[in-house]
This record gives C-alpha cells, sequence and structure tokens, in this order.
C-alpha cells in the first residue's frame, strides 16, 4: 500500500504565505528553513512543496502580487503623454504611487532588499525577470522625455536606490536623525525625490562618459 498523501488543510496556503512573508523578512531567505516556515504556518512540511513546489517558488508567490502592482504602475507612468504634465510633476506623481506601495508592503521592500544581490541559481532569472519589467519602462521614459544620454545601469539605479535604501534604514535613520516618518513627510517626499532626480539628470546632457 502507497502512503497516504498529505492533504492541504483550510486556510494552510494562506498560513505558509504568511508565515514566509514574516521570517523571509527578518530572518531572510537563505536563514529560513522550510521547517520554520512551517512550524510558523502550523502546517505539515509536505505543505509547501504541495502548493508552492520548494522554498524559491514560495519566495517568487510571495513578491509576485508585489512586483504585479510596481509593475502596472511604471505601466501608467510611461503611458502619459511627456507633454500633459511638467516632467516633474509626472514623475512626483508616480513616486507617490510606488511610495504608497511600499508603505503598504514594507516586508516585502525588505525582501527584495535583502535578496537582490543575492546570486542564488534558484532565483537569478526570476529577479531579472521581474526588475525589468519595472525598471525599463521607468528608465525608457526618463531618456526620452528628459533627452538624458545615460545608460540603463546608471540611470535606473538613481531612482530606485534611495526608495529602498530609505525604508531599509528608516529606524536607524529616524534614531540618528530624530525624523519622523509620518504622512506629512511622505507626502512631501516625492516632490524632493523628484527635484533632486531630474535636476541630477538635466546635469548630465552634455557629459562624456
Amino acid at each position: 500500500m502507497s502512503p497516504k498523501k498529505a492533504e492541504p488543510t483550510p486556510g494552510s496556503r494562506e498560513r505558509i504565505l504568511e508565515a514566509a512573508l514574516e521570517l523571509f523578512s527578518t530572518k531572510g531567505f537563505s536563514a529560513t528553513g522550510v521547517r520554520d516556515i512551517a512550524a510558523v504556518a502550523g502546517v505539515n512540511l509536505a505543505m509547501i512543496n504541495y502548493h508552492f513546489g520548494s522554498k524559491a517558488g514560495l519566495l517568487q508567490t510571495v513578491l509576485d502580487d508585489f512586483f504585479d502592482e510596481y509593475a502596472l504602475l511604471g505601466g501608467r507612468f510611461q503611458a502619459e503623454p511627456s507633454e500633459a504634465r511638467p516632467m516633474r510633476d509626472v514623475l512626483a506623481g508616480y513616486l507617490t504611487e510606488i511610495i504608497n506601495l511600499f508603505r503598504r508592503r514594507e516586508r516585502e521592500v525588505r525582501i527584495l532588499f535583502l535578496e537582490l544581490h543575492r546570486e542564488d541559481p534558484s532565483m537569478t532569472d526570476y529577479k531579472a525577470r521581474r526588475m525589468r519589467e519595472i525598471i525599463l519602462p521607468l528608465i525608457a521614459k526618463m531618456q526620452r522625455t528628459v533627452g538624458s544620454p545615460l545608460p540603463a545601469e546608471f540611470l535606473g539605479p538613481q531612482v530606485g536606490g534611495p526608495l529602498l535604501f530609505h525604508f531599509l534604514l528608516k529606524p536607524l535613520v529616524s534614531r540618528v536623525l530624530g525624523a519622523t516618518f509620518d504622512d506629512d513627510y511622505y507626502g512631501r517626499l516625492p516632490k524632493v525625490m523628484a527635484a533632486l532626480i531630474l535636476d541630477g539628470v538635466n546635469g548630465t546632457r552634455d557629459l562624456k562618459l
């Protein structure tokens, strides 16, 4: 008689996702074992493979909704006619939506920051594909609108990097500078970032690399 397969219990998939989101964002993907996730979720270890195939598959599922929403924002930014509003206002509006997304999903942002640089063979292609969906439309729009000659590898990190660093280092910055990151702060941040990004980009028009 073949061994009986583990059957999913109601809500097991959601509990696994929540446990993985919490553990990946605090301990990191590499330091989190599937047994840790199963224990926190209160499920049989086999349920992780049943629902997600592997730990890498679980991480991809944790991040997919976040990436999907992020990519939609980029698509709307790219689609807005360049002449409709001043570029600074267009970029500030886009940054406002990104910041709102990051504030709602800070755990996913932390996972993204912690895991992007890791060369895990099971995740490298996935991360590259999803990041291209986000970054390339943004860079194309800025290159076209602003007229910057900067290649993507120079321009991209100047836009996404500061936001990722902010959300990762926010507790430390608050302690060091005594800053309060409230709704008022986040209401002003997009305009400040748009001005800094565009002034920097405008300064590169005649730069010879």
